[in-house]
């Protein structure tokens, strides 16, 4: 609440932040997380199937004087992988002006071999492939959780 108070005192042009505020539980596949406008976290199965995440409404801070957060919480999948990203990533734009979307992102996320950064380095590699000469409008952010509770004997 404060932060957006703070936000709204001093922003007199239009600007505005989004937030994703996430806390992975001991065991690594709990994730709780409050979510400002941000982009939802980005949930794969073991066969890299992209799964269904409830969306509530959150907007960004700095925008509105009633805080509307996004709360969820969320269990990662054996073997499944999670993905947190800025929109830098899905609206990072070819030279005709498409973005590299969701769609893009789940295809990239294929490919890796499911180690965390090797997630975000095939993620990167893609969207850097998909600009080409055209230069980055806006921040990317990467990070991953990868899920595995298989013990071996």
């Amino acid at each position: 609440e404060s932060v957006n108070r703070h936000l709204l005192e001093m922003n007199n042009t239009g600007m505005f932040v989004t937030v994703l505020y996430g806390v992975l539980g001991g065991s690594g596949d709990e994730f709780e997380y409050a979510r400002a406008g941000h982009p939802l976290p980005l949930v794969l199965d073991a066969k890299r199937n992209p799964m269904a995440l409830d969306q509530g409404t959150g907007q960004p801070l700095g925008l509105f004087d009633e805080l509307l957060l996004d709360e969820g919480k969320l269990t990662l999948p054996d073997g499944g992988l999670m993905m947190l990203y800025t929109d830098g990533v899905t609206e990072a734009a070819d030279a005709q002006g498409e973005f590299f979307g969701t769609e893009r992102l789940e295809a990239a996320l294929r490919l890796d071999t499911g180690r965390a950064e090797q997630a975000c380095e095939a993620v990167w590699q893609a969207v850097q492939a998909y600009q080409g000469e055209v230069p980055q409008d806006d921040d990317v952010t990467l990070v991953a959780v990868a899920a595995n509770r298989t013990r071996h004997a």
